[in-house]
């Protein structure tokens, strides 16, 4: 998938998406819900979504994971990320599991 079209989706969907995000944590802050603090303190699985190119994203990232592991012991750690950075994830041993996703066509970024 070419840089300008990446860059694009992540403009306007990515923007959407946070924007979407937010207003359901809006709307669910108003509502009454469980305990926060349980949610909080002991997750059983953390998301983190990397996708930008180059070994200077995942690399700048690895403190995240440590942190979220060491804060988080018995979380399990997902990363999503492209295929072309799945070889540099093999520096951290943080993360339980990595999905890729293929960004050579526009149909392939959303399927594996």
């Amino acid at each position: 998938m070419k840089f300008t079209l990446m860059r694009f989706l992540d403009k306007y969907v990515g923007k959407g998406l946070i924007y979407l995000l937010l207003i359901y944590h809006l709307v669910r802050s108003l509502l009454p819900s469980r305990n926060k603090d349980e949610i909080i303190k002991n997750p059983q699985n953390i998301l983190i979504l990397k996708f930008f190119f180059g070994i200077g994203s995942i690399m700048n990232a690895i403190p995240l994971f440590e942190t979220l592991k060491s804060n988080y012991p018995e979380a399990k750690l997902t990363l999503v990320t492209f295929s072309s950075n799945k070889g540099l994830t093999e520096f951290t041993t943080q993360l339980d599991s990595v999905l890729t996703v293929r960004q050579d066509t526009f149909v392939h970024f959303f399927y594996r």
